[in-house]
């Protein structure tokens, strides 16, 4: 099943964006954006702790916003919301662009069991900034965002980035045979070279952008648009389309190799 879903990922997934625009991103100082995103964190975890839903509705992306009215989320939130937060603070901040990761400490209970003692949590929080303004990333979209800073090897995504455009090409070339030779050798035995070749010949790579890349440890993952179109002659008058796709990477022996079985 892993083996399936790493071949077949980049042909039968059509993934919406989410932390990450590729596009038309505004740039201001990095104490501006840090500045902006603890103001906002502070506002929506003070309507949070104060069970201010009206506030709390105006935090919601404006995607999120257009699946309920301003009532249908209040009288949710009234009956549904679990937790009780009975205190936050704010800890570092830091910013990448539009996206953004709060470091906090928060205190909390269930609701239902509000007599207990709170339980103290310790997390970043994601952030997204759309035309000028931060908003927490939906829980459902935080898999297709980078892990914070603080947490990454910066000089070694440098490294993955250009091992990853190394690999584009041998896309966009059709290179099947070394991209093949870019796959993690301990993955061969199970997936062999015509397995990547099939799965791969199903499209064609027209352009990509690469929207992050994040090393943590030995461990690296690229989160990339590719712009493809299907190679089936029959379609091939269909227009372009893009499709997310978030690579996994593994380093071995100061190298880095795509990670086909996870």
């Amino acid at each position: 099943m892993h083996r399936i879903m790493s071949l077949t990922m980049i042909v039968s997934c059509t993934l919406l964006p989410s932390c990450v625009t590729p596009h038309g991103r505004t740039r201001t100082s990095d104490n501006g954006r840090r500045g902006d995103l603890r103001s906002r964190a502070e506002q929506f975890w003070t309507a949070k702790q104060s069970d201010d839903w009206p506030v709390v509705f105006s935090f919601l992306s404006p995607t999120e916003r257009n699946d309920a009215t301003l009532s249908e989320y209040v009288t949710w939130a009234e009956k549904n919301e679990p937790f009780l937060i009975s205190d936050f603070k704010l800890k570092r901040v830091q910013t990448d662009g539009d996206d953004g990761w709060v470091e906090m400490t928060y205190e909390a209970t269930l609701r239902r069991f509000a007599t207990l003692p709170p339980k103290e949590t310790t997390r970043w929080q994601n952030w997204h900034r759309s035309e000028g303004t931060w908003y927490p990333v939906p829980a459902r979209e935080r898999e297709s965002c980078a892990e914070p800073p603080a947490k990454r090897n910066r000089a070694q995504e440098i490294t993955l980035l250009t091992r990853f455009n190394e690999s584009w090409q041998m896309r966009y070339d059709r290179d099947w045979s070394s991209l093949y030779t870019m796959t993690d050798p301990r993955d061969h035995e199970e997936v062999e070279e015509h397995h990547l070749a099939e799965a791969e010949e199903r499209i064609v790579y027209v352009d990509y952008e690469v929207d992050w890349v994040e090393v943590i440890k030995d461990r690296g993952r690229v989160r990339v648009l590719y712009r493809h179109k299907l190679a089936d002659p029959n379609l091939s008058k269909l227009a372009v389309r893009g499709m997310y796709v978030t690579e996994d990477w593994i380093m071995l022996d100061n190298t880095w190799y795509r990670d086909l079985i996870r």
